[in-house]
């Protein structure tokens, strides 16, 4: 067995333990209160009906945990719930009974993965672009993004989500403050209703493509200007290569490789920038219903979106693992 095969089988093994231990602390986590999600789901119900007989609401408990993968001590519980993990097959949300987990994550995920993702790529792509030249070249011209990157980049991003609201949501009043469409329309594949979207979508989006410029461009510029400063770039400048061959082929290509570890991380940790961009915004996305499932104590959507997020962190670590050394050629699988 050479060296590649297992390096990649070792990282395969610590994936698994890695989603094996995060879920395994999303089950105990919720367990440690004193609430119990299927009296409190039932005792909603009963508020709003006639007298029961106790013994039909014992049963009825009985079989709301059997659906729930609540019955049995912790460890049946805990087995159950591994398997509905591995499976894909979270089960029914407690609070909207009528819709599983996995209906309300699919009508969910679109909505996430459309914003974040875009607006990571774009906030990563943007910060890159800007840092390599104005770390490159280090100009006046280049002062204002850096002025714009340290500006932003120490502000609480919920302040900065509530600023931009305030300026371009009650002030101009051009861009809707929170949803994902407008109220009464219907979703449909039509150009009203993606112009509708990409409106409600512009101040989420901004706010995170702010966000993520900041630490980008610093970041960035910082490296390029250790990067230009080595014996090759100087050596290049020497023979007479033009300085626009000399950023691209020399220092960005040697500059990006830690960006790129910083966009496999924020890619896989979407899902939890996700939860403050969307309660902010009230966009109709997986963090909007995570904190309405922690609002409600909805046990089973609650674990379910938690599963998909470590799933998607774990992922995105295990291919920058074995994707780098393609990247990086000093790398060596070892």
């Amino acid at each position: 067995m050479n060296a590649t095969v297992r390096h990649i089988i070792s990282r395969i093994f610590l994936y698994f333990v890695v989603i094996i231990v995060g879920i395994t602390v999303i089950f105990v986590v919720p367990r440690i209160g004193p609430a119990d999600p299927v009296e409190a789901a039932l005792s909603r119900v009963l508020m709003m009906g006639e007298y029961t007989d106790p013994k039909i609401v014992d049963s009825m408990l009985a079989s709301l945990r059997v659906a729930y993968g609540l019955e049995g001590s912790l460890w049946d519980q805990y087995i159950s719930f591994l398997q509905r993990a591995f499976t894909g097959n979270f089960g029914y949300s407690i609070f909207s009974r009528s819709l599983t987990v996995n209906e309300i994550i699919a009508r969910c995920l679109p909505w996430t993965i459309g914003l974040l993702f875009t607006a990571t790529l774009l906030s990563w792509l943007l910060g890159n672009f800007i840092g390599l030249i104005a770390g490159y070249y280090a100009r006046k011209s280049t002062r204002i993004f850096e002025t714009i990157a340290l500006i932003v980049q120490p502000v609480p991003y919920y302040i900065l989500a509530l600023m931009l609201i305030y300026l371009l949501s009650y002030l101009v009043k051009f861009f809707p403050s929170s949803g994902g469409y407008a109220p009464g329309r219907v979703p449909q594949l039509s150009l009203p209703f993606i112009i509708d979207v990409l409106r409600h979508s512009f101040l989420p989006a901004l706010s995170l493509i702010l966000g993520g410029y900041g630490w980008t461009f610093l970041s960035m510029q910082a490296i390029v200007k250790t990067v230009k400063k080595e014996d090759y770039v100087v050596f290049a400048k020497i023979r007479g290569l033009p300085q626009n061959k000399i950023m691209t082929r020399y220092v960005m290509k040697n500059s990006m490789l830690p960006q790129f570890t910083q966009l496999a991380l924020r890619l896989g940790s979407i899902f939890n920038g996700a939860l403050i961009t969307e309660i902010v915004f009230g966009y109709p996305g997986l963090g909007y219903q995570l904190y309405l499932a922690i609002t409600t104590f909805d046990l089973t959507v609650m674990m379910g979106i938690v599963t998909i997020s470590i799933i998607a962190l774990a992922s995105s670590v295990l291919i920058l693992d074995i994707v780098y050394p393609l990247i990086d050629p000093r790398i060596r699988f070892r």
